[in-house]
């Protein structure tokens, strides 16, 4: 994971990639599922970043993608219908086309 890792540390002027097409090329990697991880772009401030989640709302944030996220027990359907619309903004802010 060596040159994933020097492009996600390197600045986006310095690899000619916008910080979109850098998180892109991350989390369509297969070791970002296995791993559980998502990177994204966050604007702080005014100035964008790279940020990541990882643990169970990465994993999810993958199933969701393949159609494997089932509904959580005891949640509402309002409930798990909120928490997918938040996946799916942490899955456009990581990827260049996110329309799936």
């Amino acid at each position: 994971m060596g040159k994933l890792t020097n492009i996600l540390n390197a600045p986006a002027t310095a690899t000619g990639k916008s910080l979109l097409e850098i998180c892109d090329q991350y989390n369509r990697h297969r070791l970002a599922e296995r791993i559980g991880c998502w990177h994204y772009v966050v604007d702080a401030n005014g100035a964008e970043h790279i940020t990541k989640i990882e643990g169970t709302e990465g994993d999810n944030i993958h199933k969701l993608m393949r159609g494997e996220l089932v509904d959580f027990q005891g949640w509402s359907e309002a409930r798990m219908t909120g928490y997918r619309n938040w996946l799916e903004k942490l899955i456009s802010a990581g990827l260049v086309n996110a329309g799936r």
